[in-house]
């Protein structure tokens, strides 16, 4: 039974999809940004694509993996014209990803045995209601908690310094 993974950006290095593949398990890895091998020179040569060498791993070179290259750029890109602030921006990328994410996930399941999906935790939601949708289990790898958490991280940081001075 094969696993799809889903993830944003290259997240201790594709550890989660190396592993299934590791194990026989990877259907497919989707992903916001996926450099190949053949980009992998191009990428070197020009300073402001350096950052996207790491979208890639020799372990993945042979799998199936779809991403969202232009999505994701034109997102992002929207995000910074429109001067949205870190969890706006944030929000819409793994809003945008996570839809594009389902529909992968449902023309993955129609062609092959899929036991389930591996999504990390903003990017998950609509994935794993596809995922359901079609039978399929889910597992959920959270990152933190959130904006909210972060509203109470700066309170006690905060109440630290004030007990501090």
């Amino acid at each position: 039974m094969n696993w799809i993974c889903c993830q944003i950006g290259a997240r201790e290095q594709y550890a989660v999809p190396r592993i299934f593949r590791s194990h026989g398990i990877l259907q497919s890895l989707i992903t916001d940004v996926w450099a190949p091998a053949y980009m992998q020179p191009l990428l070197s040569g020009l300073k402001v694509a350096r950052q996207f060498r790491n979208r890639f791993h020799p372990d993945l070179a042979q799998a199936d993996v779809r991403d969202f290259k232009t999505t994701f750029f034109s997102e992002n890109l929207l995000s910074h014209v429109r001067q949205c602030e870190n969890w706006t921006r944030t929000y819409r990328v793994n809003r945008s990803f996570a839809e594009n994410a389902g529909r992968e996930i449902t023309d993955i399941a129609r062609r092959h045995e899929i036991q389930g999906v591996f999504a990390y935790s903003y990017a998950a939601l609509e994935a794993f209601e596809t995922a359901k949708r079609l039978g399929l289990s889910t597992i959920l790898g959270q990152i933190d908690a959130g904006p909210y958490a972060e509203e109470i991280y700066d309170q006690a940081y905060s109440q630290i310094g004030l007990l501090n001075e």
